[in-house]
């Protein structure tokens, strides 16, 4: 079984992020499944980061290429994980080392400055100082503008991306387990020390059997199409970070599901405003929950 390289990410958030509202409601307004092959089947690389620290440039690099093609741009093809760790590396005073490195600085270097191809920035070697070069940068301009919210569980964010269409950009503890999957594509007991941090992307949940597919980047020695198949508390048992990314373009749902009774207004109403508030602004969520309040009130005279 070859040896699988995964960072020293911090478990512990050390900046200030635009975080989901924190409404009771927000799970009931996603849909029960989600696959993002079935919205964008081919744009999710089976890809192998190999001895390098890169886990979160490879995780990043697939999925902004699958949220701009969901947000309508020509498919870019195989972005540049390579720029993506470089420039995180050099930001946090770590370039010239195989390091791994923090979610938020890449998706905010990917946000502000872009990512390029991959033909442009491709697999440094042993050149651990390696830097994107002009038209690397420039050509990395029209893969900017995305947005991103952190999810405080896992809830938010299999809303997060049942809402939006989107996989979620998940960081983990790495166990044994994690690291030899069964012959079944599962996983086993999560127990025993943590040897490290990852960084993969939930392609899929359901939230019948409680099941979701991690897609990862260590190839198909480590699984099948480089993919598990986990239960939820395995994912709680070993998470880290989570994140959804998205993009200007990708529209917000302004009404729950089908399944939910849509003549039960209490539910579509707080739905409505869970949906909403995935991008309003602080002032906006306090207003509008305000409203949620008022109307509850008003239903039910007499409630505090």
């Amino acid at each position: 079984m070859p040896q699988f390289s995964y960072g020293a990410l911090s478990p512990v958030t050390h900046f200030t992020a635009r975080k989901f509202a924190a409404l009771s409601a927000a799970s009931a307004m996603r849909p029960p499944q989600f696959d993002a092959y079935a919205i964008l089947p081919s744009v999710l690389e089976d890809d192998n980061q190999g001895d390098f620290n890169a886990c979160v440039g490879f995780a990043t690099a697939q999925v902004v290429r699958y949220v701009l093609v969901k947000a309508g741009f020509p498919d870019p093809g195989q972005l540049s994980p390579w720029m993506v760790w470089a420039l995180t590396r050099q930001q946090e005073s770590n370039l010239g080392q195989n390091v791994g490195v923090d979610l938020h600085d890449a998706l905010t270097i990917v946000r502000n400055v872009g990512i390029c191809k991959l033909a442009l920035m491709s697999d440094p070697g042993g050149d651990f100082a390696a830097l994107p070069s002009a038209a690397a940068l420039n050509d990395a301009q029209a893969q900017t503008g995305i947005e991103f919210y952190q999810a405080a569980d896992l809830d938010e964010m299999l809303t997060g991306m049942g809402t939006l269409g989107v996989p979620g950009d998940l960081a983990i503890a790495v166990y044994d387990d994690f690291e030899h999957p069964l012959s079944d594509d599962t996983i086993g007991p999560i127990s025993g020390q943590v040897l490290g941090y990852h960084n993969v992307l939930i392609r899929s949940y359901d939230d019948r059997t409680r099941t979701a597919v991690l897609h990862n980047q260590w190839g198909d020695s480590w699984a099948p199409q480089d993919e598990v198949i986990v239960t939820y508390d395995q994912i709680n048992a070993i998470w880290s970070q989570g994140w959804v990314v998205t993009h200007p373009n990708i529209p917000v749902p302004q009404s729950v599901p089908s399944s939910i009774n849509p003549t039960d207004k209490i539910w579509k109403w707080t739905g409505d405003i869970a949906a909403y508030c995935l991008q309003a602004d602080d002032a906006t969520r306090a207003s509008l929950a305000r409203q949620v309040i008022a109307a509850l009130q008003a239903w039910y005279p007499g409630a505090q």
